[in-house]
């Protein structure tokens, strides 16, 4: 098998990624759900990345996380790529008026792929009443 870069490398690109690339929310704390959620996204580490068109969102029930049934929403998220050393900010569509938001904590994974893998980066956020 002939590879354009040693598989080693994709080993350390993968390590690089997942400790230096990471995500941020002005506020964690909502009265009650909002519409959108603004996400920034940093990715301090040395290989460009893209976000993936779909996400999820858990709500903390217990000790578990149960995922929001999101088959009736349009996740036409459209992807972005950032470069190395980049930053974007993206706004994440939180379906408030097709899914129904309880007090609780809620976490959002946002999925990302390079070009030998994926991974993914998770906020949460508390939705008070």
């Amino acid at each position: 098998m002939f590879y354009l870069r040693l598989p080693d490398v994709a080993f350390i690109e993968m390590d690089d990624v997942l400790k230096n690339v990471s995500i941020h929310i002005d506020k964690e704390t909502y009265e009650s759900a909002p519409s959108t959620l603004d996400v920034l996204i940093l990715n301090d580490s040395d290989v460009d990345i893209t976000t993936e068109s779909v996400y999820e969102i858990s709500k903390l029930e217990s000790d578990d996380w149960i995922k929001l049934d999101m088959r009736n929403v349009n996740l036409a998220q459209r992807s972005h790529s950032i470069s190395a050393g980049g930053r974007e900010r993206i706004s994440i569509d939180l379906f408030s008026e097709q899914l129904v938001y309880s007090k609780g904590t809620y976490r959002i994974q946002l999925f990302f792929s390079f070009e030998w893998g994926t991974f993914e980066q998770e906020v949460e956020v508390t939705i008070l009443e």
